[in-house]
């Protein structure tokens, strides 16, 4: 009998034994603190001075949602927090199991008005890390709603502080109609969209062939990109999109449909967007042809260059014995100048310069290069000279010099024809274009005039900006005079 009580409490002993050596899970939690900067995105779609512009008046705050996935892509936390200005955020997790995570932020700008929530964006599929996206709620997104994101695996264990920047996603396109105001009847113009962009995909292990999600079920209906009425000659918005190619189309309204959903198209094209965040894109009209054109590119100098041809295609050609003035889109190259005028002045030789470069010029004999010339003459023709003068050897006009004889037009017909075309300004004696880009003054010469053509961007200047043409005037007066006249002694 007692070896059956010393085999039970032999037993009873093992069993107690046994379950003081199991081992115990228990989950250790740890505080995890991100420090969030928020001005990387928009250096990188170049609009971070517009952005804190926005942010001074208190209209708007900057809004990230981070997002924290556990290795099996499950929720485990999240966080919402608002900025008034670009200062970095600081997000706090003060309970996270410890492991590895996957982190995904979101950035963008909200309106007060709105709560504090996007106009254009919203989160959903937020339970799962493979569903989380981003929905477009409206296809005419303002530039300010632009999208910063990062994603990043993140090991807790201890106590961490982790800096992330969220990086730009999608592309600004900065967009301009020119010379839309000489369209008949034209009220509104826009650029828009066949293709529905429905969401952004946030799985990092997605491609980014991936992320853009297109609605293809509502292919067909027109989307808005951006509009703008047209009361001027440049009108100019700024266009956001997350797509990396797009079909897009500009078009206009007429008084007919301006109070409609309506519109005819002008120009369509297919768009290339993953090379740069920032884009450019132009649509001209021209009033002598009636007919558009457009330019898509990834500069600025490049749509310059368009541009200037676009306006040199659009003037009248001029006849030997006409008066008008030469060519005078201001920054152009001398590549651009001089195609013009093989084009439309081909009664002219060129005497100064070369194909696609200036003569230095040194005025005062100094050997520092003051400009450089293009020059062309015809001794038969009205205007019998005309200088062409850049900053540098192949670009950036900013001034134009011709020479008439008053034998063939008197310094009064002169006056009348510029006045025709210009505004006078009596107090200085200079004449001003209409939309203030150009000052022409008449030198007087006893035999012949001098006319100067002079860029009032050049003029004004960075220091000079705002202050207007007339202030301009009175402080230049002596030295263009004085410039001019040294100019027509050498050129002569």
């Amino acid at each position: 009998m007692k070896k059956y009580i010393f085999a039970a409490a032999a037993l009873f002993c093992g069993m107690f034994a046994s379950c003081s050596n199991d081992d115990i899970d228990i989950d250790t939690f740890d505080k995890l603190t991100l420090n969030i900067s928020t001005e990387s995105m928009y250096d990188d779609l170049q609009m971070k001075e517009s952005i804190k512009d926005l942010l001074r008046d208190g209209k708007y705050n900057i809004c990230v949602q981070t997002f924290l996935y556990d290795k099996d892509g499950i929720l485990s936390d999240e966080n919402v927090s608002y900025a008034e200005n670009t200062n970095p955020i600081t997000v706090q997790f003060p309970s996270v199991k410890q492991g590895t995570y996957t982190l995904i932020s979101v950035e963008t700008m909200v309106a007060t008005a709105n709560n504090r929530k996007p106009y254009d964006w919203q989160i959903s599929g937020k339970d799962k890390l493979s569903t989380l996206q981003i929905d477009q709620i409206d296809s005419d997104v303002y530039w300010y709603a632009a999208l910063g994101v990062i994603s990043k695996s993140i090991t807790v264990s201890g106590t961490k502080t982790e800096t992330i920047t969220p990086q730009a996603i999608g592309n600004v396109i900065q967009t301009w109609f020119l010379n839309f105001d000489k369209a008949n009847d034209v009220i509104n113009v826009c650029v828009g969209t066949t293709e529905c962009i429905a969401a952004y995909r946030l799985d990092p292990s997605l491609s980014a062939s991936e992320r853009v999600s297109k609605d293809l079920s509502k292919s067909g209906y027109f989307y808005l990109l951006g509009s703008k009425k047209v009361e001027d000659n440049q009108v100019a918005f700024t266009l956001y999109t997350l797509a990396d190619n797009l079909n897009i189309e500009m078009r206009c309204q007429d008084s007919d449909l301006a109070n409609s959903t309506s519109w005819y198209e002008m120009d369509n094209m297919s768009i290339n967007l993953s090379k740069a965040y920032r884009h450019y894109l132009a649509c001209y009209y021209s009033s002598s042809k009636g007919t558009i054109d457009s330019k898509f590119a990834d500069n600025l100098s490049e749509i310059n260059e368009w541009y200037s041809a676009c306006l040199a295609g659009d003037q009248p050609i001029p006849q030997q014995n006409q008066f008008y003035d030469p060519y005078l889109v201001w920054n152009a190259s001398v590549t651009t100048v001089q195609n013009w005028m093989n084009t439309n002045y081909s009664f002219y030789e060129m005497f100064s310069g070369e194909k696609g470069k200036g003569e230095e010029m040194d005025y005062d004999n100094d050997g520092v290069v003051d400009d450089y010339r293009v020059g062309y003459y015809n001794n038969d023709a009205l205007i019998e000279q005309i200088n062409y003068y850049f900053t540098n050897a192949t670009t950036n006009l900013y001034e134009v010099l011709t020479f008439v004889e008053y034998d063939k037009m008197s310094l009064s017909q002169i006056t009348a024809d510029l006045a025709s075309r210009y505004n006078y300004d009596s107090a200085s004696g200079y004449y001003l274009s209409a939309d203030e880009t150009t000052l022409v003054a008449i030198l007087d010469q006893e035999t012949y005039a001098a006319i100067e053509y002079i860029s009032m961007a050049y003029l004004l200047g960075s220091s000079a900006k705002g202050q207007g043409p007339m202030t301009v005037k009175a402080a230049t007066l002596e030295a263009l005079s004085t410039r001019a006249a040294d100019r027509i002694v050498r050129n002569r």
